[in-house]
């Protein structure tokens, strides 16, 4: 994702230390709070500035510190930090932390102008120095997403677990099935947090972005047009695979949609002009009741307002004059099965099939209609 070249460090300390050694100061952390130490070359006279940080980048400034001329730091959380993911700011620097609320002390050490690269220490936490290893072996294209996969789905710490997934492996169906997970970990083991909303959220928006990428890849030029097969009016079933051999315009529309309507007498236009040539028309309604209207009605009243809605569908194929007999329906508004096939989120919207059933063109409307038929007769 975005998020690929940013440092993200896990620390991640055993539960039950009680101490942990900054590793060349000597320098012992104990205590009730939290102390994080840092020791940053080329960091001299600036400040530090913790944040604890959610998915959606919103953030609370935890603590801010002056550091000194040899680039050193200290930060005292007197009532220990709590677990959640956290951002050291130095200056336009950043780098990412994840505590489990267990830490009593954190050594980081590093340059600055190779802090953001990964290029960090974090001693104490066998966890942070596998996690910062993990991201800078994938920056460097040393470590694959498989095995930051296989990293996610073993992770003990479920935020570090999910700050990877997010991180690092993108907008993949590869690897929606780990993302999924780690949204159940988290609602089994942090129950109604932010992080836990968030992130199913977030896995929720991934699954839906990939099916329609999924659609996209399907309904494109060059490839098989999906068959549809639905009830006409009078509740014969026509399938739009019948009609191989011809070329055929695939027209989503509604009774209610005004620009479809405004279109229809320019498709009856070429119906009577091409149809003995080959030409035919596979209209979809997108009549029925809308989701949004269903709220609070009972049986008898969907079913009544489901008639009605049918009606008009009737009136308007008879209104518009559009003669051809392939009219179809699930009268499912915008819940309709094929437009979700067909990745149909606005009508009206067209689709050209060459006679062997592959799409010829997306959406052609007005003249591009017409000519994009006269290539395909």
């Amino acid at each position: 994702m975005k998020n690929l070249g940013l440092v993200l460090i896990a620390c991640i300390m055993v539960i039950g230390m009680n101490s942990c050694t900054s590793g060349g100061s000597g320098t012992s952390f104990s205590g009730k709070g939290t102390q994080i130490n840092g020791a940053i070359t080329g960091a001299a006279n600036l400040q530090a500035f913790l944040d604890k940080i959610q998915f959606d980048n919103s953030n609370t400034v935890v603590s801010t510190v002056p550091i000194d001329g040899s680039g050193k730091f200290e930060m005292s959380i007197p009532d220990g930090i709590e677990a959640g993911i956290y951002r050291l700011r130095i200056g336009a620097i950043k780098t990412m932390l994840i505590f489990d609320g267990s830490e009593k002390g954190v050594a980081i050490t590093g340059d600055l102008a190779t802090m953001q690269k990964g290029e960090i220490t974090i001693e104490g936490s066998k966890p942070s120095a596998e996690f910062s290893k993990m991201v800078k072996d994938v920056q460097a294209g040393t470590m694959t997403l498989d095995e930051v996969n296989d990293y996610a789905k073993s992770s003990t710490n479920v935020l570090s677990a999910a700050l990877a997934s997010r991180s690092l492996l993108g907008v993949n169906e590869k690897y929606l099935g780990t993302v999924q997970s780690i949204a159940g970990k988290m609602t089994a083991s942090m129950p109604g947090t932010q992080y836990t909303k968030d992130f199913a959220q977030y896995a929720s928006q991934l699954g839906q972005q990939i099916a329609a990428q999924k659609v996209k890849q399907r309904i494109q030029v060059g490839q098989p047009a999906p068959d549809i097969k639905l009830d006409s009016p009078d509740g014969k079933s026509y399938a739009l695979s019948e009609l191989k051999g011809k070329v055929v315009l695939l027209d989503f529309w509604a009774s209610w949609c005004g620009p479809c309507r405004k279109a229809n007498p320019h498709v009856v236009d070429l119906y009577d002009k091409y149809n003995k040539q080959g030409f035919e028309v596979f209209s979809v309604s997108l009549d029925g009741i809308n989701p949004r209207a269903r709220g609070g009605k009972s049986p008898d009243q969907l079913a009544q307002q489901l008639a009605s809605s049918k009606q008009r569908w009737i009136q308007a194929i008879e209104k518009d004059n559009l003669k051809w007999k392939y009219h179809v329906s699930d009268l499912q508004h915008w819940k309709s099965a094929p437009a979700g096939v067909y990745g149909v989120s606005g009508i009206p919207r067209t689709f050209m099939i060459d006679k062997n059933g592959v799409i010829a063109a997306v959406n052609p409307r007005g003249a591009a209609l017409e000519v994009e038929l006269k290539k395909l007769l």
